[in-house]
């Protein structure tokens, strides 16, 4: 492989000194002058043109020519003539900020803008003030100075009426038309009054009084009356559960010889339905056509809470003075704080009536099972005696009887068979004889009485 000679090149104000003998020549000239290095400096050897040579070989491709390659004085001959202004092209893109710039001299104030408001904020600035979402703030978060300050001023009580609520029709389960209207029932305090009478059978009495548009109630509130020639009877207050799908029983009362007023609380939804609500006067037992029940309020009522009233006057004591059988044996006159107990019932003199009323039953609730005694000895008959079954027994046995098959005896020694017992317990059933007549009628080895003679 033969040698390459390399000949520098270059525009003719930019070739070096060359070494001797190295050639050199020029890029910028019109015609390309050659030059060689000599001892005293480069040679022009355009003088020295000899005749053409022949046509070397094809050297490499040179490096690419850059922007970066030309000279001053190359760009500055590519320059032409300054042309005229073009048409204002588009506006190019953002270019990136530029580095921060030292802080200049504090200028003078300016004049006083406007006031800064929320809605001078853009998206994007209030997006950046957001912080992140706190906890949820609950109450006990306040502070006791937090709390004072959210508790504004007493307020007035409010003026509230207690919602009346009256009767829209009545229902004769059981029982009859004695006189009045159910418009009779709606006022309170009357001389007029609904008034309905026993039938016979059972049960003897079932008024019901319906009530419609009914949005809420917690009291029930009556004024009734139930009396007749045999006094004893109850006569029962319910209300329908729409729940339960059945009456519920709110108290009773015993007739009586005046009206009763009753204000019971009732605090349940469950006796509402649509609007409409259903109150129950319910006597189970067979019913007496002469007694009569009289009804001179029935309504259902909303009561709402008032202002504490002043402190009242002391009341009479009460003093349970005995036990009476009847209410019959009530006296004629008493005072206050007089009672009596009939049959579990407490009878209390009332002022306002000037006679004694039924305020009901005393008695608590029945309290907690007692512990088990412990358990007893066996019984040890091993010495008993006749004198000690005589003492026990409370009369002396007789030494022998003899079972006999017949009702009817004399002899005290025979007593009845099994057989014989059963057949006088039946007729003594089927008579309806008190419990002590009945003890007397199956004792008939010593009465000698005829089952089929004991009277009721």
């Amino acid at each position: 492989m033969s040698n390459k000679i390399l000949i520098r090149r270059g525009p003719k104000a930019t070739i070096p000194q060359l070494d001797v003998g190295e050639l050199g020549y020029t890029t910028d000239t019109p015609r390309p002058e050659l030059y060689v290095g000599t001892p005293s400096g480069n040679k022009d050897l355009h003088g020295l043109q000899g005749p053409v040579g022949p046509k070397g070989e094809q050297g490499p491709k040179g490096e690419d020519f850059k922007y970066e390659d030309f000279t001053g004085p190359q760009l500055e001959s590519l320059r032409g003539p300054q042309g005229e202004q073009g048409i204002q092209g588009p506006v190019g893109l953002q270019g990136p900020p530029g580095e921060q710039g030292e802080q200049g001299i504090q200028g003078p104030p300016g004049p006083k803008g406007d006031s800064f408001k929320y809605e001078d904020f853009t998206g994007p600035q209030l997006e950046s003030l957001r912080g992140p979402k706190g906890e949820d703030f609950k109450y006990e978060d306040f502070t006791e100075s937090q709390l004072e300050g959210l508790r504004g001023p007493q307020g007035e009580p409010p003026d509230l009426e207690d919602e009346l609520n009256v009767a829209t029709s009545y229902q004769l389960i059981k029982g009859a038309l004695d006189s009045g209207t159910l418009e009779d029932t709606h006022e309170l305090y009357t001389e007029n009054f609904l008034l309905i009478k026993e039938v016979s059978g059972t049960p003897g009495g079932d008024i019901r009084f319906n009530f419609t548009n009914v949005e809420r109630f917690n009291r029930l509130r009556i004024h009734v009356r139930y009396y007749g020639d045999q006094p004893g009877h109850n006569l029962f207050i319910q209300l329908y559960d729409y729940v339960a799908g059945d009456f519920v029983q709110l108290t009773f009362f015993q007739m009586s010889k005046s009206f009763l007023f009753y204000d019971l609380p009732v605090n349940d939804s469950r006796f509402i339905e649509d609007g409409e609500a259903i109150v129950r006067f319910y006597h189970p037992a067979a019913g007496n056509t002469t007694h009569r029940f009289a009804f001179d309020y029935v309504g259902l009522i909303q009561s709402f809470t008032g202002s504490q009233g002043p402190k009242g006057e002391t009341g009479a004591g009460m003093s349970i003075l005995g036990t009476l059988s009847d209410i019959s044996e009530l006296p004629a006159t008493g005072e206050a704080g007089d009672a009596y107990l009939i049959d579990g019932d407490l009878w209390v003199w009332a002022e306002v009536e000037e006679e004694f009323v039924n305020v009901g039953s005393i008695q608590g609730p029945p309290g907690k099972d007692g512990e088990d005694g412990e358990d007893g000895e066996d019984a040890d008959f091993s010495n008993m005696t006749s004198s000690d079954v005589t003492t026990a027994l409370g009369y002396t046995p007789v030494d022998s009887n003899d079972i006999v098959d017949d009702l009817i005896t004399d002899d005290d020694k025979k007593v009845l068979s099994a057989n014989q017992g059963v057949e006088l317990k039946g007729l003594i059933d089927g008579l309806n004889i008190p419990t002590e007549a009945a003890e007397i009628g199956y004792d008939n080895a010593n009465s000698g009485l005829e089952a089929d003679n004991v009277q009721d």
